[in-house]
């Protein structure tokens, strides 16, 4: 990814993603990847196309955090082939925020379920992909529960998936590899049980 100082310098309040990857000198496949996983802060109108707007601030940051660390920001392995072969047939309604929340806590449920009961900070690093500072830096704010058995940070799964579930987790802007590929991966999952559902109603 290549940004212009100059096309910083001008930018609008709000950016639209068609004029995210133009600036940023991207595929369209790139950009989407960068809004839809929350690496890009922005909001949804819920509208069939143009839906997404991220505002110049948002960006800003997004480019500032995108020099500092760039592996954080490639998308996963499958992310071009599934986008890129994925058309929809016909238009479809906007996907019901019950059914992300739904499809979210069953995909971190499953995704906990080979671990032990009560956790390490290490396996809670590995599952959402932020370093062990990090994690311990939420616990102090709050945002994760530890049990407190020195010198080490325990963590019951039920606390654990609460994180994972959580408002605060979802809009993280600089997100990790790997939740950013978690939630592309939720992203399948409901959007594939948004059109069941619809299909049956049709039929």
């Amino acid at each position: 990814m290549k940004v212009n100082e100059f096309e910083l310098e001008s930018l609008p309040e709000t950016l639209s993603m068609e004029q995210i990857r133009l600036i940023c000198h991207v595929s369209k496949l790139t950009a989407r990847f960068y809004v839809k996983s929350g690496l890009i802060k922005n909001k949804n109108s819920g509208k069939q196309t143009r839906c997404y707007s991220v505002a110049r601030e948002d960006f800003l940051k997004f480019i500032e955090e995108y020099k500092e660390d760039p592996s954080r920001f490639i998308p996963p392995p499958d992310w071009y082939k599934s986008a890129g072969h994925t058309k929809a047939k016909k238009r479809r309604k906007p996907i019901p925020q019950q059914a992300e929340e739904y499809c979210k806590y069953l995909y971190y449920s499953k995704l906990l379920k080979d671990y032990p009961d009560v956790m390490e900070v290490d396996e809670v690093a590995e599952i959402t992909g932020y370093r062990v500072n990090t994690l311990r830096s939420w616990c102090k704010k709050g945002h994760l529960k530890p049990i407190m058995l020195r010198p080490k940070f325990l963590f019951p799964k039920p606390y654990v998936l609460e994180l994972l579930t959580s408002e605060f987790y979802e809009n993280i802007s600089a997100k990790s590899y790997t939740h950013a590929m978690h939630l592309n991966n939720i992203y399948k999952e409901y959007t594939e049980l948004h059109t069941e559902k619809e299909n049956e109603n049709e039929s």
